[in-house]
């Protein structure tokens, strides 16, 4: 039969008896010569003996946590299988696990400094780099890119720099060449204002063969035969150089022989004389 709660009592000796029926625990009686009764060893149903169940199952409640956690490592040495979440899987399909490779850690963006060259200033990647990581091969590859581009820019610039030199020479040596033809338009007009007067004998073949050059040429000339006349010989005489035969006058320039060069050279400087 269960005693009540109320009924129980503690001695001085910190053992626990019924007070309706002992005036103390076995040992108060022996000391007093009452009857020796074994204490009272039930333990109540309420108050007390539910804290002691309370304690009792959280012991054994960490004795059987312990015990999982020693043995489920021997039991799964790579960690508890995973739970597949597709209940429509295919029987028979390999299931995944938990297990990591710590050996190759996941590769994390690397994080750059917004003051970095990479960002170009108004670049939005600037305002990104601030609320975490940027890929730095991504931002490298935009630089070169950007760096490609503007060495492109710099060799066309280049090539429009050197189209508009080739063109600008090209104009001045047209302008040089109009030039050109305008100076020897006006030598070949002058050199018919060219007077030449040239002295010789019916006899001198180089006489013969001068005139026949001029007259080829289209170059006018004054013949004066110093033999025909003592005034034609008294002017041969005045020009110096001896009294050889055939003489040129070209405008004060004498020369005396025939030399087409030579002649041709002496109507040139006179022609600019008259430019």
């Amino acid at each position: 039969m269960a005693i009540e709660t109320d009924d129980l009592s503690t001695c001085r000796h910190g053992m626990t008896y019924d007070a309706s029926q002992h005036d103390g625990c076995v040992v108060c009686r022996r000391e007093a010569g009452g009857p020796s009764v074994a204490p009272v060893q039930s333990v109540p149903e309420a108050g007390t003996s539910g804290a002691t169940r309370i304690i009792f199952g959280a012991m054994a409640a960490l004795v059987v946590v312990v015990a999982f956690g020693l043995v489920l490592p021997k039991l799964f040495p790579g960690g508890p299988p995973d739970i597949d979440a597709d209940a429509d899987a295919t029987e028979g399909a390999p299931r995944r696990g938990l297990a990591v490779d710590e050996a190759t850690p996941a590769a994390r963006p690397a994080e750059v400094d917004p003051s970095s060259p990479l960002f170009r200033r108004g670049d939005p990647r600037r305002e990104e780099s601030r609320g975490g990581g940027i890929d730095l091969a991504a931002a490298r590859r935009d630089e070169a890119a950007q760096r490609a581009e503007s060495q492109e820019r710099a060799a066309a610039d280049q090539r429009a720099e050197a189209d508009q030199r080739a063109e600008a020479a090209e104009e001045a040596a047209a302008g040089q060449r109009e030039e050109a033809e305008r100076r020897n338009a006006g030598l070949v007009r002058a050199r018919g204002r060219v007077r030449i007067t040239v002295y010789t004998t019916s006899w001198c073949p180089h006489c013969v063969r001068a005139k026949a050059y001029m007259e080829q040429q289209g170059i006018r000339y004054t013949d004066r035969d110093v033999e025909a006349s003592d005034a034609n010989g008294a002017a041969r005489a005045r020009l110096g150089s001896g009294s050889g035969v055939p003489a040129f006058d070209v405008e004060g320039e004498v020369l005396v022989g025939f030399s087409p060069g030579a002649l041709e050279a002496a109507i040139t400087r006179a022609a600019a004389r008259h430019l």
